[in-house]
């Protein structure tokens, strides 16, 4: 379908009897090319001369209006500039409006956040269009059970979020991800988490000196008798002590099976 936009309306008087409006339109489809700009004279709302950028000069109504369409196409500045203005009014004006409206591609902002243990929100920001799919997976397997959705909402700038919640009980080493399609994306953005399993550990009250460490991050593989399958052992945040303060003096950290 064509767009219409009016680009000028000017009355010369506020004279209900004697009103005169000089108006422009500009007619186009989706990739812009077939341009079409129409600028009418009308008088006491009647059409006086169109000028048709198909035609290329103007068209008069009534004798009053043929004799000013004669007129009009007798000056040469001024059928050069209804010309030139197809491309530098028109086209030129036509490719902002696409790319702040249509042709505008919104970033996608992806966050989680945890409600509580069973389950899990995925929110989508900023993005635009407003066409997006949002879809839970679980080990790769699309989850279409205990989702939850909201609306896409309008932020007021153009742009829009999304919101949607996965219920579930989650398992050990099991993968959980967030996946978003949108125009504005050359591939699906996915959000994942593993699920583990994690203790709290003290170590003895009086650690050799060698065991002192300071804080730091450890990545142990390690086999399971069950399931027999490769697991990872974290070690986060493992503490020491110096060994002048041997009555405070323990080793601390968390394990974490995934």
């Amino acid at each position: 379908l064509p767009f219409r936009r009016q680009i000028i309306s000017t009355p010369i008087s506020d004279t209900p009897a004697q009103l005169y409006v000089l108006t422009g339109f500009l007619y186009y489809g989706d990739n812009i090319t077939d341009m079409v700009f129409l600028v009418k004279n009308i008088f006491n709302q009647k059409i006086n001369t169109l000028y048709d950028s198909r035609v290329g000069k103007y068209v008069g109504f009534g004798e009053y209006g043929m004799t000013n369409a004669a007129h009009y196409n007798s000056q040469k500045w001024k059928m050069d500039e209804r010309k030139v203005e197809v491309e530098t009014l028109c086209r030129y004006n036509a490719r902002l409006f696409r790319r702040s409206t249509l042709d505008r591609k919104g970033k996608v902002l992806i966050s989680r956040g945890e409600f509580k243990r069973s389950m899990l929100e995925c929110s989508v920001m900023g993005f635009f269009p407003q066409e997006v799919r949002l879809s839970w997976l679980r080990d790769g397997v699309e989850v279409t059970t205990d989702v939850s959705s909201t609306d896409v909402l309008a932020n007021g700038d153009w742009s829009f979020q999304l919101h949607s919640y996965l219920e579930f009980t989650p398992r050990r080493g099991e993968r959980v991800s967030c996946r978003v399609e949108h125009s504005s994306l050359r591939e699906s953005l996915e959000l994942s988490l593993v699920c583990c399993s994690c203790f709290h550990i003290t170590g003895p009250p009086h650690p050799p000196a060698h065991l002192l460490l300071i804080p730091s991050l450890y990545l142990m593989p390690v086999l399971p008798i069950v399931p027999p399958v490769a697991i990872t052992l974290q070690l986060l945040y493992l503490f020491g002590c110096l060994p002048v303060f041997p009555p405070t003096c323990s080793l601390f950290g968390f394990i974490c099976l995934c």
